[in-house]
């Protein structure tokens, strides 16, 4: 694909009101997304033919309805430039900046420029470049044409990482689950309830928004009209027929606040008015919990915290539960003070006033980690070999990872160079980072391998903010 001129760019937009993958359920219900506020040009191709009305079609939006209702239409198949790229993120425009590739002396600048207006702009990194966003769609001959007017402007505004599959992309208020192979994408929307919008999570203070099991299933905490702090389990099974369900117990529905959930579907979480910790099982159960910290154990089971102690509750196939001592002596804080990081034999909590706690491993035996205190923390992730931590240590601000045999904390970036904002750990310890410059101030984009060799990406001006990264794996 030709890199993007960004004044197509906000044909994000296409994505918006139902133009994306629209789907139909096996009862006819169309996937649209209306009651977004705005009117404009209805399509609808169905068992009445290909007819296109101007205005509104009783929805409050632009709808784009190719249905199995009789003679079926030819649905048109949008898709993103997503294909090839290693990490995704979202840049405040109001300047121009340059993105480059360079080696620690910044002397070496081998990419392009791009312009910027008044709005977000979504950009992919690929093959150590920075690309705009492109969209285009697919016609009923398979023809890939290159969308060059957007119908209305909408604006990229948040980015979750899902799986190895999917990344969902939050466009204003509407969300949509985009394919990483081929950049299709799928509005993330279910007949019944209408579009899925991401909630804020107030659990842990880097609590993922999103999480999935091992079967493939997506569950978010909504915000939105009539589905505030519900927990939903949304099926992505089949892309063009999602469907979403509510997951809590029934009486805790509208004030979710934080949860966990297990590889086989038990969730954890806080009601936000009661302040009371309940899991819900995947064989349909439900159990009260002390009010403190909770995880998930390396071993899959729910463990929380209950005083200085730590427990474990183990989902019985019969549906009983059996509720184990593990350790004690563990002055962990409650969950919006830390961080919590997974691994893939070990759990930890890093609370900056508190420490770094290893509180799940294979041996089940919790403990805290005496490296001193990191007085401010940015970001903390965890790979399979390392726990990263994005902050100052001795006043220095930097990256530092912990490797998770030694305990040794190993700075990543020259101590006191950048102030880091956002950072995303791969799979294979290639990091992602955003972060102010100290000595001008300007905002970087930066990869740092697994080598331990780092490359500045972008370097902008004051004025540019990066609000979203993700590495993708």
């Amino acid at each position: 694909m030709k890199k993007w001129n960004f004044g197509l760019g906000i044909l994000v937009t296409v994505l918006i009101f139902g133009m994306i993958f629209i789907g139909c359920d096996t009862n006819g219900n169309n996937l649209n997304n209306g009651n977004n506020g705005n009117s404009g040009n209805s399509e609808n191709n169905g068992n009445n033919g290909n007819n296109g009305n101007n205005g509104n079609n009783g929805n409050n939006g632009n709808n784009e309805n190719n249905g199995n209702n009789g003679n079926s239409g030819n649905a048109k198949i949008y898709r993103v430039n997503i294909a090839g790229a290693t990490g995704i993120y979202i840049a405040k425009r109001g300047a121009s900046t340059t993105s480059r590739m360079a080696k620690s002396s910044y002397s070496r600048a081998i990419s392009s420029s791009y312009s910027f207006e008044d709005e977000n702009v979504l950009l992919f990194i690929k093959d150590d470049d920075i690309v705009e966003a492109e969209y285009s769609y697919l016609d009923e001959e398979n023809n890939e044409i290159l969308l060059e007017e957007p119908p209305v402007k909408l604006i990229p505004t948040s980015i979750f990482d899902v799986n190895e599959d999917y990344v969902i992309i939050q466009y204003g208020y509407v969300s949509h689950l985009v394919r990483k192979s081929d950049g299709i994408i799928f509005l993330l929307s279910d007949p019944a309830i209408g579009n899925i919008v991401m909630g804020t999570y107030n659990g842990w203070l880097n609590g993922r928004s999103i999480q999935t099991d091992q079967h493939g299933n997506i569950y978010i905490c909504t915000s939105g009209s009539g589905l505030w702090r519900r927990l939903m389990k949304i099926d992505v099974s089949n892309p063009e027929n999602i469907t979403a369900t509510s997951y809590a117990v029934p009486s805790d529905d509208g004030q979710i606040s934080g949860f966990e959930v297990s590889p086989d579907g038990d969730v954890v979480y806080r009601n936000n008015n009661t302040g009371g910790i309940r899991l819900r099982s995947h064989l349909g159960g439900a159990k009260n919990l002390a009010s403190g910290c909770y995880w998930i154990g390396v071993d899959g089971n729910i463990n929380y915290q209950d005083s200085t102690d730590v427990r474990e509750v183990i989902v019985n196939q019969d549906g009983t539960f059996t509720d184990n001592y593990i350790s004690s002596s563990l002055n962990i804080g409650v969950p919006w003070e830390g961080y919590l990081a997974y691994s893939k034999e070990k759990v930890f909590i890093v609370n900056p006033v508190r420490g770094i706690f290893e509180v799940s491993n294979i041996l089940k035996t919790p403990r805290q980690i005496n490296i001193g205190i990191i007085s401010v923390i940015n970001v903390v992730e965890a790979s399979d070999k390392y726990l990263y931590i994005a902050g100052s240590f001795n006043g220095q601000p930097s990256i530092y990872k912990l490797d998770l045999d030694t305990d040794e904390l190993i700075p990543m970036l020259p101590k006191g160079i950048f102030e880091i904002n956002t950072m995303s750990v791969g799979k294979d310890d290639t990091i992602y980072f955003t972060a102010m410059r100290m000595a001008n101030m300007n905002n970087v984009v930066g990869e740092i391998r697994s080598d331990g060799s780092y490359y500045i990406l972008s370097e902008t001006s004051q004025n540019i903010e990066v609000i979203s990264l993700v590495r993708l794996n």
